[in-house]
């Protein structure tokens, strides 16, 4: 198991465990490999800290002791007794990934819940509260919680930290692509992982030829086709983007299809039932028209763009209920300076702001990077593409907000023009540069519809072409632009070609799609771990 130390953090508040009595605690190395203790003294009616014994780093695993406060006499509460734990952890610096408890099978004290404000990556400063329920088994004894620092917040309190990708991987192929009226063909973007479950989408296939959605396990069995899209007023058509998914139903949209043939939000189960039209996408100021990416759920609310529509025909963002109540144009672009135009991408939210990319539009018409509110309100331009060699253009896809930082690509730009991975701080200062690529054997080329993937220090993405045979690649680069490497060069016919979309990671396994390649050239599913 491996875990990335990525900050330090100070001990706050505690609840007393066992009260009345002494409470007091000694720092003291501990025996097990895990590093210092950090011993706490703690007001026995209050919980009030008093004392920090330690300030606790751990250089072997990541983890924090918490140990308890000596307990001599529990009075007439003798354990096992329930008491609650509140720690307040402040970050020193920023932290990437996120917090976990380890399970305390060798503890004095017995986890039955974990609480936490946040797993979120924090900035420098930020705090985090973890309240802890559960039994003290002995009185007088240490009991000890081990929080830990990982790469990527833990799925749940008890699971240890989960691992980033390390190259080397190995490529296996879960399922090749065959078109007809029992599969799909050319997947347009990335999959959405549930548990051992992948779902996912392609723009052609099924009965009619219009595209399915999908599903099938991790490991490639049980694919099936859960939705054959027919178009026509009552059915969307070509779908674009990538499903979100909220509990166990799958939203979507297609480019075209529907009543005005420009396009639908849909709404089906996980298991391909219930499958609904949330809202038909029609011309007109206060309507989107074919959007060109996928939707952002955020509650009961969606988030969306459309390539067309809006009051001025360029473009605009959208929000929608999960029931399809209160459609409304949250955003029209305008292009020119200070606004994008034609968005071919998705919004990123982080907090109540909402973030994404134009194809075109800014003061050099090769697009822009732009924030607003939820509400529509406060929308800025955070950068404007100029292209050439000191910067990128006409960015498709989306951007990955991670420690105050945005992190994102575009396929053009760059010394050879052949795109460009960026970074930028959410206000819009610090642009740079991290990779410029250069196509051929051993980089990639053309970034295509592509959201970055951050675990750790280490972004994840592909590329369209590049590669020893120009099949695409997939790619990681640091934060800092440092140690740049090519994960997979993808050889058309086993690996599939172009890949198109973005990858989805799970712990150290990254899922990705191709648009062609495998059996019968119409796309493959493959997992890198």
């Amino acid at each position: 198991m491996r875990m990335t130390l990525l900050a330090w953090l100070t001990l706050g508040t505690a609840v007393a465990l066992c009260m009345p009595g002494v409470q007091a605690a000694q720092p003291e190395r501990g025996t097990d490999g895990r590093g210092l203790r950090v011993g706490l003294r703690v007001d026995p009616w209050t919980g009030e800290v008093r004392e920090l014994g330690a300030r606790s780093r751990d250089l072997i695993d990541a983890s924090f002791d918490l140990v308890s406060v000596d307990c001599p006499d529990c009075g007439d509460t003798c354990p096992p007794v329930t008491r609650t734990v509140v720690v307040v952890l402040e970050a020193l610096t920023d932290v990437a990934g996120g917090y976990g408890v380890s399970d305390l099978t060798d503890s004095n004290y017995t986890v039955s819940g974990v609480g936490y404000s946040t797993q979120a990556p924090l900035s420098a400063g930020q705090q985090v509260t973890i309240t802890l329920t559960g039994d003290v088994l002995e009185c007088g004894s240490w009991f000890n919680v081990w929080f830990s620092v990982c790469d990527v917040a833990p799925a749940d309190w008890h699971t240890a930290c989960p691992r980033c990708p390390e190259a080397p991987l190995t490529l296996t192929r879960l399922h090749s692509f065959g078109g007809g009226a029992s599969d799909g063909r050319e997947p347009p973007d990335s999959l959405v992982l549930d548990g051992a479950a992948l779902y996912g989408m392609t723009y052609y296939g099924g009965a009619s030829n219009l595209g399915v959605v999908f599903s099938m396990g991790t490991d490639g069995s049980g694919f099936q086709v859960l939705h054959t899209f027919v178009g026509g007023t009552d059915d969307g058509q070509y779908p674009n983007g990538s499903l979100v998914l909220g509990g166990a139903t799958l939203y979507g949209m297609t480019f075209t299809g529907g009543a005005s043939n420009r396009g639908v939000v849909f709404s089906l189960a996980t298991n391909g039932s219930g499958f609904q039209i949330l809202h038909d996408f029609a011309s007109g100021a206060g309507n989107g028209s074919w959007p060109y990416g996928s939707l952002t759920l955020d509650g009961a609310t969606l988030y969306g763009m459309t390539s067309s529509g809006g009051a001025a025909g360029l473009g605009a963002v959208f929000s929608i209920g999960t029931d399809g109540s209160g459609f409304q144009v949250i955003h029209s672009f305008a292009g020119g300076a200070g606004d994008g135009r034609f968005p071919e991408g998705s919004l990123t939210l982080d907090g109540a702001t909402l973030y994404g990319m134009t194809r075109f539009g800014g003061a050099s018409d090769l697009g822009v990077v732009f924030s607003m509110a939820m509400d529509g309100g406060g929308f800025q331009t955070i950068h404007e593409f100029a292209g050439g060699v000191d910067d990128g253009a006409a960015p498709y896809g989306s951007v990955t907000v991670n420690g105050g930082t945005l992190y994102g690509m575009a396929p053009d730009g760059g010394d050879e023009d052949r795109g460009v991975v960026f970074s930028i701080g959410t206000g819009g200062s610090g642009f740079q540069l991290l990779h410029e690529f250069g196509g051929g054997a051993g980089d990639g080329d053309d970034p295509y519809f592509c959201r970055l993937v951050a675990c750790g220090s280490t972004l994840y993405g592909t590329t369209r072409y590049g590669g020893a045979s120009n099949y695409g690649v997939v790619f990681s680069v640091d934060k800092d632009g440092g140690g740049f490497q090519v994960l997979e060069e993808l050889n058309g016919f086993a690996e599939g070609r172009y890949p198109y979309g973005s990858l989805t990671a799970d712990g150290a396994t990254l899922y990705g799609m191709t648009r062609y390649g495998g059996n019968s050239s119409w796309g493959v599913v493959f997992k890198l771990e």
